[in-house]
């Protein structure tokens, strides 16, 4: 199969119209909306002014230092503390209208969150059957659930992030012109060359990135250890297994399952890929896992987005994967660029499933890499009337 980013994927036919439906939602919660607005703006000043309260009171204590030193006066500490009470104020209301902003907001989410589940399950109420026929169950789903969750989310971080961006970006700049206008415009002079500069670094360290990221993936990836068990159930007229699993463990501490049968009525169910890590979920699902059914994260950017329900046609179990294999490994060719699956990778696959059978026929955990072991190693494991 190839890879996600290849797949077909369905995008907003109208866009404007659904915003204006998204922006006539909100708009029931007007005063929700603009009251968190304004705690969140309220919140970004005290945080923008707190740091020139404080020069105040460092100025001070320098200042008595200095005279202290000289024998013309002390550290005036009733004064100090004054500010720092102030500033202690100040950080307390902050942290304030930030958690009833936070608060608003969320509540405000999940609200909308509500009214929309609660217009789309009205909706499939008066869906045809020919509708549920042409898509799977998890695709279904993921538009009550992980489709309203984005927007959820979205509400509730990306307009308050918007606000307090802009606020704090035009507070930073108005506090500095207040200290000292020579320095500010030397800042701002500044930024457009070091734009420049970071621009003309990015473009040509990308690639190293890239290459740097695939090595990494390709170290912390390899698998360490194998145990399988495989078994000849049912179908005890082929000389081969009708069902396996095994336990994989990773260099890099990471466990994973394979489980595999063919003892399905009437036909192969689908094939899944589920990766479950501390930041984010990824479920790959379909008939020859063709269908992105759950793509989420915990630091999601807005490309992750239309991931989410990316599909691919396919007829049958095999999918198109073969072919489409070969297409690849034809374009890398003519391109003089890696394919996407290389003879590394397909050894890989390989060794993990010599290493399977190694297990099973051992009945013990298996190290990688393998040394002494290939597929007629097996010969006779699955005969007639033989578990």
């Amino acid at each position: 199969m190839p890879r996600p980013g290849r797949m077909t994927t369905e995008r907003a036919k109208d866009f404007k119209g659904t915003l204006l439906q998204l922006v006539r939602n909100l708009g029931r919660y007007r005063l929700s909306l603009v009251t968190a607005i304004v705690f969140a703006i309220l919140s970004t000043i005290f945080n923008i002014a707190g740091p020139k309260v404080l020069a105040k009171a460092t100025t001070a204590l320098a200042t008595g230092w200095i005279a202290k030193l000289r024998g013309t006066g002390s550290i005036d500490f009733v004064y100090i503390g004054r500010i720092l009470l102030f500033l202690l104020g100040m950080y307390l209301l902050s942290s304030a209208f930030s958690f009833i902003q936070g608060w608003l907001m969320t509540g405000l989410s999940q609200k909308v969150c509500y009214d929309f589940r609660k217009q789309i399950s009205e909706k499939i109420n008066r869906l045809p059957l020919a509708y549920f026929e042409k898509r799977t169950v998890g695709e279904v789903l993921s538009r009550i659930t992980n489709d309203v969750d984005t927007l959820g989310q979205s509400l509730n971080q990306s307009i308050t992030q918007l606000i307090t961006s802009v606020t704090q970006g035009v507070g930073v700049l108005v506090m500095m012109l207040t200290i000292s206008w020579e320095l500010t415009l030397a800042a701002l002079c500044i930024l457009p060359i070091s734009m420049l500069c970071i621009s003309f670094i990015v473009k040509r360290s990308q690639k190293f990135f890239k290459s740097q990221q695939e090595y990494l993936g390709h170290i912390n990836g390899q698998v360490e250890e194998v145990y399988g068990v495989t078994r000849q159930q049912f179908h005890d007229y082929l000389e081969a297994e009708d069902v396996g699993l095994a336990v994989v463990k990773f260099k890099n501490g990471a466990v994973g399952t394979i489980e595999g049968t063919t003892n399905v009525y009437p036909k192969n169910l689908e094939e899944t890929l589920y990766l479950f890590g501390e930041q984010g979920t990824v479920k790959i699902g379909g008939t020859s896992t063709n269908n992105i059914d759950v793509w989420r994260f915990a630091d999601a950017e807005a490309a992750d987005a239309d991931k989410q329900g990316l599909r691919e046609a396919t007829s049958n179990v095999y999918g198109n994967g073969h072919t489409s294999l070969f297409a690849d490994m034809m374009e890398a060719i003519e391109q003089n660029r890696k394919p996407y699956v290389d003879a590394v990778a397909g050894r890989n696959a390989l060794e993990m499933v010599l290493a399977i059978y190694k297990s099973q026929k051992a009945g013990a955990p298996v190290k990688l890499p393998l040394q002494d072991f290939a597929s007629t190693d097996m010969a006779g494991e699955f005969i007639s009337g033989k578990a």
